[in-house]
């Protein structure tokens, strides 16, 4: 689609909506939408008005969409967020008119200083849970909770939220591509959309803000990348550095707090808004997510595990409150507790679980527990069919001794299955020389690894990069692969050969561009449009007109070779994204099972296929360009 320039935009603005409002200047643009500054020539007031970026502005559809979802946000009354007041689509422009705040926003206040004072940080934590806990209530998501979305109003310094909903009109049309540009800010995606969720429920947007949160108290974000997609990729599989370390006198309560709406789960996070706001407003310690699982309730959309967020949880166990719900004591007749309260809301799944693991609920704890209760087994196994034997001749009563191991052996097999549902590899759990190294990401690549895809010299050139990102991608979805049980890996049959395939042509785009590197001299170019140019400037004999043709021709190829060497480069990195893509689809598939990941890996399956086939192409012709 061609963009339209700032100024065109502008003056289309103007004139759909001039008779009731006067366009002054842009006070902001992004990659969802353009703010003006403009006078109501009605009331006579300043507003804001918000209309699609010009790159998008042209698509009828998704103006159709963006208008919904504002007109939806405009149902929003709420001191926290920004006040619509005007929705509509009017020659071809989508726009809606809201309230004009001019006290800058949170992004501005962490350009002067990233580490703001702890008072600050709560409130501004608090007032933003506020209006997320009113406008989920009211089935609106925001998606795109980020310090440029929160104003703050030029006297009070209250926070204002906007752009509520209008990241879902965008999402309509808009997916994680091959060039890396996903919907929302990476920086604070929360893990479900970071694998391409499309059923988010608000404890997406919490996520974000104890992104927030977690940057306003330490200075910095939880994860950093060089790229958007080893960004998004940190948010589903690594943890960040816990906010003590980086400010020792944050309080405790604000950090646990921070702490648990960054959990990977949904439904480890804070269940509401506003459980998330009474535990930074209260100041005590934050409960863990297993002593305090609250029933999620957001009337739309739905949780995508809807298994757990249907299951009733009885009456008698719940007080209901402003700020959620609320586990009891389960309290018998003459007042003794039989269950205390941050057991009450376990699900029969979670009590199972507990049961099963001797109350243990950290995985590294679990592993050292199955490594000693594998011992244990093959002891009991030992001594059990030794009583056998000896029961057999001397003393009959011995004889039930195998019933201890065939015991233990069962409760084996049961925690080893609920490892592997963690995703855990049991051989490397057993064999591992050390309990943590279980968790160890793939290896990379060594250098003789490296070396039987390119050579040194293309190694220690430019382009050696993309190569090690390439073969570093391609370990990690093999690591993912082997992780999957058989008969998911008998589904994805093309995974691995697809995999090795690009990155093959990956290796190949590398060699031929560090090889148009040592043919293709810049200079060159200019020098013979010199050369021609003085040419033209005298009269030619036939020998001179016959020198300025070839030169032309010259010319022609030396530009040729030049879009060539673009078109190459730009290959390698859609190449190397792509493999993000397929390693991104893969993980959520081993997160979310094979119903809610297969068509998403089959498709970047699809996608790196096509993309290879592309590069065989570009690189023949780079082939015969080079031999011209």
């Amino acid at each position: 689609m061609t963009a339209i320039p700032p100024d065109s935009l502008r003056d289309r603005v103007a004139a759909a909506l001039r008779q009731q409002y006067q366009i002054e200047d842009e006070i902001g643009r992004g990659g969802m939408a353009v703010v003006y500054r403009a006078r109501d020539l009605r009331l006579e007031r300043h507003v804001a008005i918000k209309v699609l970026p010009p790159e998008l502005a042209l698509d009828p559809a998704l103006g159709t969409r963006f208008t919904r979802e504002a007109q939806t946000s405009a149902q929003l009354a709420h001191a926290h967020i920004v006040p619509i007041y005007d929705v509509g689509e009017r020659d071809g422009i989508a726009y809606f008119v809201m309230a004009l705040v001019d006290g800058g926003n949170v992004a501005q206040l962490l350009e002067h200083q990233p580490r703001r004072p702890v008072d600050e940080v709560r409130r501004l934590l608090c007032e933003t849970a506020d209006a997320l806990a009113y406008a989920h209530l009211r089935g609106v998501i925001h998606r795109d909770v980020k310090p440029d979305n929160i104003l703050l109003d030029a006297e009070s310094g209250r926070a204002i939220v906007t752009d509520f909903g209008i990241a879902r009109a965008i999402e309509g049309s808009t997916r994680l591509t091959l060039t890396g540009a996903a919907l929302g800010t990476p920086t604070y995606m929360s893990p479900e959309q970071a694998v391409g969720e499309r059923d988010l429920d608000g404890r997406s947007d919490l996520y974000s803000l104890g992104v927030l949160g977690y940057q306003m108290l330490t200075g910095r974000p939880p994860f950093t990348a060089g790229n958007s997609m080893a960004l998004l990729l940190k948010h589903v599989s690594e943890r960040p550095r816990p906010i003590a370390e980086l400010r020792p006198e944050a309080p405790k309560a604000m950090c646990d707090a921070i702490e648990r709406a960054l959990k990977k789960a949904p439904e480890d996070r804070w269940p509401t808004a506003s459980a998330f706001r009474d535990a930074l407003l209260q100041g005590s310690e934050a409960p863990s997510w297993r002593s305090e699982r609250e029933p999620v309730r957001y009337p739309s959309p739905v949780p995508r595990n809807k298994r757990d967020s249907a299951s009733p949880v009885p009456r008698s166990r719940i007080a209901q409150g402003d700020g959620g719900a609320t586990a009891m004591p389960v309290v018998s007749a003459n007042g003794l507790v039989l269950e205390p309260p941050h057991l009450a809301s376990l699900t029969a799944e979670q009590r199972e679980d507990l049961r099963l693991w001797a109350g243990r609920v950290n995985l590294l704890d679990r592993v050292k527990t199955f490594r000693r209760y594998t011992l244990y087994t093959a002891g009991a196994w030992t001594l059990g069919m030794i009583s056998f034997g000896f029961g057999v001749a001397e003393a009959p009563p011995l004889i039930v001794g195998p019933l201890v191991p065939i015991v233990m052996t069962v409760t084996l097999a049961r925690r080893g299955a609920s490892l592997r549902l963690a995703g855990l590899r049991l051989r490397r759990v057993l064999f591992s020389r050390r309990s943590w190294r279980v968790f160890a990401a793939a290896p990379l690549p060594t250098s003789r690894q490296l070396r039987k895809i390119a050579t040194r010299a293309v190694l220690e050139s430019a382009h050696g990069a993309a190569i090690r990102r390439a073969a570093e991608e391609r370990a990690a979805i093999l690591d993912v692969v082997k992780k999957l049980s058989k008969a998911d890996r008998e589904l994805l049959p093309d995974v691995v050969p697809t995999v090795n395939a690009l990155v093959e042509r990956v290796a190949h785009l590398a060699t031929t561009l560090q090889r148009l590197d040592t043919d293709y001299d810049p200079a060159a170019a200019s020098a013979v449009a010199t050369r021609i140019a003085q040419a033209e400037r005298t009269d030619s004999s036939t020998e001179e007109l016959r020198e300025i043709a070839l030169l032309r021709r010259q010319r022609v190829s030396l530009e040729h070779l030049a879009r060539q060497r673009v078109t190459l480069a730009h290959q390698v990195e859609q190449a190397v994204l792509a493999l993000g893509n397929l390693r991104l689809d893969l993980l959520k598939l081993r997160a979310s099972g094979l119903e809610a990941g297969l068509a998403d890996v089959s498709s970047a399956t699809q996608e790196a296929r096509a993309l290879s086939r592309d590069i065989g192409v570009a690189l023949e012709a780079a082939g015969e360009v080079r031999g011209l």
